[in-house]
């Protein structure tokens, strides 16, 4: 929201790195944002990023106005993602970490699948016949990929198979016994 209230009051091009200076708002103090082309290497002078790893809203701004849809890779710290958590505290082996980042990367495709699906939808949203060609491009890959499935699992659909796809989804597997104990009977009287 704050980089909304941000503006660019000069612009220029030095030893092929862009300089923006950046104004706040309700603020009179500018913050020169550095910005390379090549590399996408953004830095600000008021090193929020270098003293809380948390990119600014200057540098956001400028990132706005390269339209840029994502923040470079380099600005998403490992501690700000869900891979801060998955780290091992001792090595037991590197095998636990990689299914943690296989699991994140299958995430991140699924987002962008959905990404894709809905910018396919909002494209085709004017015009009927390009509505009907996405439905019927969807519905022949809808058709390939379910008899890819049936190829893989030799026609039969299973329980197991369900329950993994569920598992796939919830991130959890289903626990092998399942032991309900009765409550511990409380006294509320007087308290």
């Amino acid at each position: 929201m704050t980089c909304f209230s941000c503006g660019c009051e000069e612009f220029k091009r030095e030893n092929g790195l862009e300089i923006a200076k950046v104004s706040e708002g309700g603020r009179r103090r500018t913050f020169d944002v550095l910005f390379n082309p090549t590399n996408q290497e953004t830095t600000c002078s008021c090193k929020l990023f270098y003293r809380q790893g948390i990119p600014c809203r200057h540098m956001v701004w400028v990132w706005k106005a390269k339209r840029f849809e994502i923040i470079p890779e380099q600005y998403i710290l490992n501690r700000w993602t869900t891979m801060a958590t998955k780290r091992p505290i001792f090595d037991l082996g590197g095998n636990l970490l990689e299914q943690c980042a296989n699991i994140i990367d299958k995430k991140k495709l699924l987002n962008e699948l959905w990404s894709e699906i809905h910018n396919c939808v909002s494209l085709a949203e004017g015009d009927d016949e390009d509505i009907k060609d996405l439905v019927i491009n969807f519905r022949g890959l809808r058709l390939d990929l379910e008899a890819k499935r049936i190829a893989r699992n030799n026609g039969e659909r299973n329980a197991t198979n369900k329950e993994k796809d569920i598992e796939l989804l919830i991130g959890a597997s289903v626990p092998t016994e399942i032991s309900i104990k009765p409550p511990k009977i409380s006294k509320n009287k007087g308290t």
